[in-house]
């Protein structure tokens, strides 16, 4: 079926030329109270990109640009919400570099900078 609303339907967001449904809770989660409340920068702007998409005035390709991130970041932190709701959008632990040291070498130098006086 064909949207008679371009560019937005409040059923659909357009993402080249197949709809994706929106989640039922969508409407009701307060992206904007979370953007606010969070401390980690990757999970603002996934909450500033799904509160634009929330008021209905921006296509996920609108949303990408503003945002400067891919329309792929935009659609897949839709679909994670979909599926996840509010915890498929925090930051996942595990990301980033991994330690080059053992555990027992972390603790080892952890104790040698504390030591007080210590010159190495």
């Amino acid at each position: 079926m064909v949207c008679c609303h371009p560019p937005y339907c409040p059923e659909e967001f357009p993402l080249r030329g197949r709809p994706l449904k929106k989640p039922e809770s969508f409407e009701q989660e307060n992206f904007t109270g979370l953007y606010h409340k969070s401390q980690h920068p990757r999970e603002k702007i996934r909450y500033l990109a799904l509160s634009l998409l929330q008021r209905g005035k921006r296509t996920i390709t609108e949303v990408a640009a503003i945002l400067d991130v891919s329309r792929m970041s935009v659609t897949r932190w839709l679909q994670r919400y979909s599926q996840q709701g509010i915890e498929g959008l925090k930051e996942q632990p595990g990301r980033g570099r991994h330690s080059l040291l053992s555990p027992q070498q972390t603790a080892s130098l952890k104790s040698l900078v504390q030591q007080p006086g210590s010159t190495h």
